[in-house]
């Protein structure tokens, strides 16, 4: 019957007590004749223990449990190295002393062999000491094996473990990078020294940290020379387990064929894994540039500060799992907290602005005439006008989205679909919310909004990743209300304006929906009226209407205090002039200028 080597991780066991061996010795033949240093992160129960087993025991020459094998008729030598082993897998490093003990025991023992230094104290030179002293005794270079070498960065990654260091309380996970990080540069000093060495792991989230001391071991984690290293391969299994697959397939009553095909579906195909995550920046976008708190140990914090801090933590996952990830996408809105969220893994590529994928989302001109000349025609039947003229009506109110410097024509997909399902064009967009982020923004901004609109910007001040009051262009931007309209190379500008008349009209009537309002919390029918006015052409009217509230602009008084959800309440900040005026300019529908602070006019 034969024999799984079930939590079995010892080579020389496994061998002398008939268990099932996949040979992968001929890979192992290839890693150890074609380079020197290795790293392999491979996830939890794929075979990482005894692959090194496997190699200690070909670096000791120990032959004899390699008897037919690959590898017994590849090498020809069969010499014996000064081989030193770390498991780092047998400890828990969430308490602090734990790794400084595991190191220290284990250089004081190979110290005992091959004799200690009094002239070192730290140990990672007394490492290097024992590696020279070991070539020397031997003539041969040495061998290092690490089993799981980020286990004391992964068991403190993300907690509040602390270390006591000179009286100062540390993370425990930075005290442990750091004597990881001493520890293992040793092999630049030593690499006179050094056969062979590889690291195990799994996750590469430290690499770079942990591994700054020395040369970068060779990443073998996706080269597909060594895939196959760990784990069982299709045809390694039909071969070693012939035996146990028949016996299967009589149990779970099928042939072999249907035994192999249910093998397949339930344990082959490992596969990294796709993330997707809509709308990545809403918990902080609900909460920007509010007052909402929440209890923190006894203490109140701003809850978008709270909110960002669990993100990160979220977020981090990414760099610590980057060998299990095959594909992530994050959209959102803005990009306002990028840098913030983000800071915990490497920096994702944004493709917000990119050529290639600018029509990725919502619908191009091209797309729109290929896929929608049936309701185009029914729009036109119902409008009482032609093909040609829906879609120069189309193009107004939902195009002139554009994402590059190519320009490319984008339609809002939302309002298109609405306007083709009820054959009526009109703002459908703006029906579907209000975006209280932006009127908070622009409530506390001093910037003039309407001088914002038809100007060339470097990508720096709308690109940026956070908005504030004082620069609210990258929160108005990334929202959607303005878009590239023009690029100008020699300077590395964009012209930024209102995409189209759906937004420029709804965008305007919501700042005044807003802002018009009075102390009752009814709304003021003040613009209503004034246009009444201008198109009944009745100037008296007008002047009696605008006077007044013109005074009011330039006295700063607080006329229409705005409506904020806030907690404590949302009295005593003033409504900006320009907002004021952009509602009226959107209301009259014409471009209106500022000609100075005096209401009595020109």
């Amino acid at each position: 019957m034969m024999k799984y080597p079930i939590g079995t991780q010892s080579f020389e066991q496994l061998r002398k007590d008939g268990y099932v061996y996949v040979d992968k010795t001929a890979l192992i033949y290839r890693l150890v004749t074609t380079g020197r240093i290795y790293f392999l992160s491979r996830p939890r129960r794929f075979g990482k223990s005894l692959l090194l087993s496997t190699l200690r025991n070909y670096f000791l020459g120990r032959r004899e449990l390699f008897e037919g094998l690959a590898i017994n008729a590849l090498e020809k030598e069969w010499a014996e190295y000064p081989v030193f082993s770390i498991d780092f897998n047998s400890s828990n490093f969430t308490k602090a002393g734990t790794l400084d003990r595991v190191i220290e025991e284990t250089v004081s023992s190979w110290e005992r062999e091959y004799g200690r230094s009094e002239d070192f104290t730290d140990v990672g030179r007394r490492f290097a000491h024992v590696l020279r002293k070991a070539h020397e005794a031997t003539g041969r270079r040495c061998v290092v094996l690490i089993d799981e070498y980020d286990k004391p960065l992964l068991d403190v990654l993300d907690t509040d473990y602390t270390i006591d260091v000179g009286g100062q309380r540390r993370p425990l996970e930075d005290w442990n990078r750091e004597v990881l990080k001493g520890f293992y540069s040793v092999f630049k000093a030593a690499d006179n020294d050094l056969q062979f060495v590889l690291l195990t792991g799994v996750t590469k989230f430290a690499q770079v940290s942990v591994f700054s001391g020395f040369n970068q071991p060779q990443d073998i984690s996706m080269d597909a020379r060594y895939e196959a290293l760990c784990g069982i391969t299709q045809e390694e299994m039909e071969r070693y387990f012939a035996e146990p697959i028949e016996e299967m397939a009589v149990k779970f009553k099928t042939d072999r064929e249907g035994m192999l095909a249910m093998l397949k579906r339930n344990y082959d195909g490992y596969r990294r894994c796709v993330v997707l995550i809509d709308e990545y920046d809403k918990p902080l976008l609900d909460v920007m540039d509010t007052d909402y708190t929440i209890e923190v140990s006894g203490q109140r914090r701003r809850l978008e500060d709270w909110n960002r801090e669990v993100l990160r933590g979220f977020y981090s996952v990414f760099k610590a799992a980057d060998n299990d990830l095959q594909f992530v996408l994050l959209t959102g809105v803005t990009k306002f907290a990028q840098v913030s969220v983000f800071s915990g893994f490497n920096q994702a590529n944004d493709i917000s602005m990119s050529e290639k994928y600018e029509a990725l989302c919502g619908i191009t001109q091209e797309e729109l005439e290929r896929y929608f000349a049936e309701p185009i025609d029914a729009m036109a039947e119902k409008l009482g006008i032609t093909h040609d003229e829906v879609l120069q009506r189309l193009k107004a109110q939902y195009d002139g989205y554009h994402f590059s410097i190519a320009m490319k024509d984008i339609y809002n997909p939302f309002s298109l679909l609405r306007a083709f399902d009820e054959l009526r064009i009109d703002s459908y967009w703006f029906a579907t919310g209000s975006p209280e982020y932006l009127m908070r923004l622009m409530a506390r901004s001093s910037e003039n909004l309407n001088e914002l609109v038809g100007r060339y910007y470097p990508p720096r001040m709308f690109i940026e990743y956070k908005a504030t009051p004082d620069m609210p262009l990258p929160i108005i931007y990334q929202s959607g209300y303005l878009t590239i309209k023009d690029y100008r190379q020699s300077r590395d500008t964009f012209l930024l304006d209102y995409p189209n008349m759906e937004v420029q009209n709804g965008f305007i009537s919501l700042a005044a929906s807003e802002y018009f309002k009075s102390r009752n919390g009814k709304v003021d029918f003040w613009l209503q009226d004034l246009l009444d006015a201008m198109e009944d052409g009745k100037p008296d009217r007008m002047g009696q209407l605008w006077i007044p509230h013109h005074q009011g602009l330039r006295q700063g008084l607080r006329l229409f205090p705005p409506r904020l959800p806030q907690q404590g309440g949302t009295a005593g900040i003033p409504v900006p002039r320009s907002v004021r005026i952009l509602c009226l300019q959107g209301g009259c529908r014409q471009h209106c200028q500022k000609h100075g602070d005096r209401h009595e006019g020109r």
